[in-house]
């Protein structure tokens, strides 16, 4: 890969990060401009745009200064801070806390899963209308009409931001799931139901699925059209069925504080993809840690400095809490937990 090939080498010599600051008009980039050189350097020049103002020419030329004002910060960034996934341009007193060695870090506790992938939200995502005995009313975005489903095969559903710090308790939306939940040596697993036993079975389900046909082969550039499971959401991790229907934590892909949310087992299902969805994190067997006290420390202000300080920064102040910039998190450990 390029990053561990620059890092290796030490090619880089200076970066300049114009942040979330948009230096092309009417284009949202990333913008970055990235120095390098044959010879093996020590650090790596480290500019941060925070605002680029009318005086952009000036800020340029004053890269190689120390300077931390709202407008800029450039500094001297050690490459201990750099690897293969992310690279995080840090002070030297900053680096040594992210460098401490901690042993017990979020992966070694728990999985950390992404959301569902539909690949069309439009037909597989409703907005929950009216809660019945066995069947909810949804508004389908597809049909631009209300339709009502057998409560067996939809789930609560919700987005990222929509993911509340400590509990969350949205119930707008539901997800069609057009799988079979099964337990097997113990643990549930879910396939696929077939359009046979959904059209004997779930004849509600099947008459909506039916009507979307053709928007479901469409996907992917048509690549479902000859798919004889052309109903199935577009990626499916069964190894996830566990996680997402017991007791759990989650977190946004993006956003701009800490925001993870404990769930105990209510079968919330989140979407993932991009930087809308969120991830799920599962404790363990083997962990004595609870659910409560990993949820508290994720939520402190040490792992979201920690996580802002390494991970990259969107538009509007917000923050990638991808899984490559939470997995090696440190979770401290004690009599208390």
């Amino acid at each position: 890969k390029l990053k561990k090939k620059l890092k290796e080498e030490r090619s880089v010599s200076k970066v300049i990060d114009f942040t979330d600051q948009q230096v092309f008009k009417g284009v949202t980039t990333y913008t970055i401009i990235l120095f390098l050189n044959k010879k093996q350097n020590d650090f790596i020049r480290y500019a941060r745009i925070n605002e680029i103002g009318d005086n952009l020419r000036d800020k340029l030329a004053k890269v190689d200064q120390d300077i931390d004002t709202e407008e800029m910060k450039a500094f001297d960034s050690t490459y201990k801070t750099l690897d293969e996934d992310t690279w995080s341009f840090v002070e030297k007193t900053q680096a040594e806390i992210l460098d401490s060695e901690e042993d017990d870090t979020l992966q070694d506790y728990a999985n950390i899963f992404q959301g569902i992938i539909t690949g069309r939200k439009s037909v597989f995502i409703l907005d929950l209308i009216e809660e019945k005995e066995n069947t909810y009313v949804g508004k389908s975005e597809a049909l631009e009409r209300e339709v009502e489903l057998e409560k067996e095969l939809c789930k609560p559903l919700i987005k990222g931001k929509e993911i509340e710090k400590w509990k969350t308790d949205v119930r707008d939306k539901i997800v069609l799931y057009p799988y079979e939940i099964y337990e097997e040596d113990g643990e549930r697993q879910a396939k696929l139901i077939e359009k046979e036993e959904l059209q004997q079975n779930y004849l509600q389900a099947w008459s909506y699925i039916k009507a979307n046909e053709e928007e479901l082969k469409s996907r992917e550039g048509g690549k479902w059209k000859d798919k004889e499971q052309w109903h199935a959401h577009t990626r499916v991790r069964f190894d996830n069925i566990e996680s997402f229907l017991d007791e759990k934590s989650m977190i946004p892909s993006l956003s701009n504080r800490s925001k993870m949310s404990y769930d105990d087992g209510d079968d919330y299902i989140f979407v993932g993809g991009g930087n809308g969805g969120g991830y799920g994190i599962s404790l363990r067997e083997s962990t004595e840690l609870s659910y409560e006290y990993l949820t508290a420390i994720m939520n402190s202000r040490l792992l979201e400095w920690m996580v802002q300080t390494t991970s990259s920064e969107f538009e509007g102040n917000s923050y990638s809490y991808g899984k490559q910039y939470i997995k090696d998190l440190p979770i401290p450990t004690g009599e208390h937990r």
